[in-house]
């Protein structure tokens, strides 16, 4: 998949995939050339026209093969709030190599979870390894706990659906003390690979006071959520209500739904409903309050 914007082209390792322009690879390599049709949409952000153009394939997409372009469009989102705030003269302190809000509650939508558990098994065996027993060591502390709401990992338990408060989840993870299972020797080892809410947390404090219980930390408000998006989009396509996974817990997550990655659904189609959510969410926002 393909995407660019109506001024730069991003290229395809910016995407974190193999895809060029004519040639589409899966989760197995190469698995065809195909036909590709042009998708553009385009967000209002902060009175800003934002373009994108994306060529997709004419290909079955799982839920995991969307989250490349989600998180190039999140990228392009996120650059044009960061262009927006220090145009108003401020600095963004969060930068690649910080670490201070990697001890933060980090939900999941589902196609995430399959994608980042691909990305912990294609990391060589040896990371991989330690990937894996360090989310396993964090689940289990998790688990012994016992989390507000309906925000746990189990599997097809559709029975009971509660509103969630995410703030009283947030501050039940932060007591656990557990950090992110990818952050090694104070780096991410999949930072270009991150989840959606790690893009979209965006700080003008130093970082010093990210890691304080204060309320001085608080993240900047986003026009759009691709990470909110995204969530909905799988909703609809499994007909369930919106779920998230929380980030520690991907390898039991997935070792009980793995079949939810085997559905295939049309790429074009995917994509297209997907804009729209985005769309809609654009024209909801409401303007930068000075």
């Amino acid at each position: 998949m393909l995407l660019r914007d109506c001024r730069n082209t991003l290229k395809a390792n910016n995407l974190n995939t193999n895809i060029k322009t004519s040639t589409l690879y899966g989760e197995g390599g190469l698995v065809r050339d195909v036909i590709r049709q042009p998708i553009d949409f385009e967000l209002q952000l902060y009175g800003q026209r934002v373009c994108f153009q994306m060529d997709v394939p004419d290909a079955a997409f799982s839920l995991s093969d969307i989250v490349p372009m989600a998180s190039a469009i999140s990228d392009r989102i996120t650059g044009a709030v960061i262009d927006k705030f220090q145009s108003d003269g401020a600095q963004i302190s969060c930068e690649k190599g910080c670490s201070a809000c990697c001890s933060y509650l980090v939900p999941l939508s589902i196609p995430e979870v399959f994608w980042l558990e691909e990305i912990i098994l294609g990391k060589g065996k040896s990371t991989s390894r330690q990937l894996m027993r360090t989310c396993l060591l964090a689940a289990r502390s998790i688990l012994k706990q016992k989390p507000p709401g309906m925000y746990s990992c189990e599997a097809g338990n559709q029975a009971e659906q509660r509103t969630v408060d995410i703030s009283a989840v947030a501050d039940w993870y932060s007591n656990l003390k557990i950090e992110c299972p990818f952050l090694l020797n104070g780096i991410c080892v999949v930072y270009e690979q991150r989840p959606l809410v790690c893009r979209e947390h965006l700080v003008t404090v130093l970082p010093q006071l990210c890691r304080k219980k204060n309320g001085l930390a608080r993240a900047m408000d986003m026009p759009v959520r691709v990470s909110t998006a995204l969530s909905q989009l799988t909703g609809e396509l499994e007909g369930k209500s919106t779920e998230a996974v929380l980030l520690s817990l991907i390898p039991v997550w997935c070792g009980e739904n793995h079949h939810r990655n085997d559905r295939k659904w049309s790429a074009v189609d995917m994509i297209n409903r997907f804009v729209q959510i985005l769309k809609d969410m654009s024209s909801e926002s409401l303007p930068l309050q000075a």
